[in-house]
């Protein structure tokens, strides 16, 4: 009787050994989820899909001003556009290896990298417009900025939809927390 006491206090200690972190990891992994960041390659995802969107659209106001946008300055505005997007690629791609089984997931990611690519498309023209005498046309630029706002739009509602279907919130704001850990209201 003793020795079933002794045995039930050490796994009693064992359990309570276990860091929240280490229980975290083991329902990520009975999810299917054997890294346990696969919400936060979402957020990631729908992040990069905000910072694309927002630089696409500061080209396109900046480009209606009488002065325009300088070329170069577009070229680096498509370059982060660019990069914001293989960014949410990379994280779609840890997302669905993370769910390797459900079909609705594959889909959607097969959906939200077809629009990416067509907002890429998108970027390669801007980029080609920038590199002809005198900038190119203001016009082609505009273009291909509400085009690409289109595509990240139509991304963004898709990755809403994989994020609602894998039960993800979208992410949260950040609040300070005050010296004794608590969040300030």
């Amino acid at each position: 009787m003793k020795i079933v006491g002794l045995l039930s206090l050490g796994l009693a200690l064992a359990l309570a050994a276990i860091s929240p972190v280490q229980a975290q990891n083991a329902a990520s992994q009975a999810r299917g989820d054997a890294h346990g960041t696969y919400q936060f390659e979402a957020h990631r995802v729908y992040t990069h899909q905000t910072h694309a969107r927002d630089y696409s659209q500061i080209v396109f106001q900046q480009g209606q001003l009488k002065e325009g946008l300088p070329p170069a300055e577009t070229q680096e505005y498509v370059g982060a556009i660019k990069k914001s997007i293989t960014s949410a690629d990379k994280s779609l791609d840890k997302l669905q290896a993370a769910h390797p089984k459900d079909e609705a997931v594959k889909k959607s990611v097969d959906k939200i990298k077809k629009l990416h690519k067509a907002a890429l498309a998108h970027c390669e023209m801007c980029d080609g417009e920038c590199k002809k005498p005198e900038g190119g046309s203001k016009t082609v630029v505009a273009d291909c900025c509400v085009e690409m706002t289109k595509n990240l739009d139509a991304a963004r509602a898709e990755t809403e939809k994989l994020m609602q279907h894998l039960k993800i919130d979208k992410p949260a704001a950040a609040k300070a927390k005050s010296d004794d850990g608590k969040k300030k209201e």
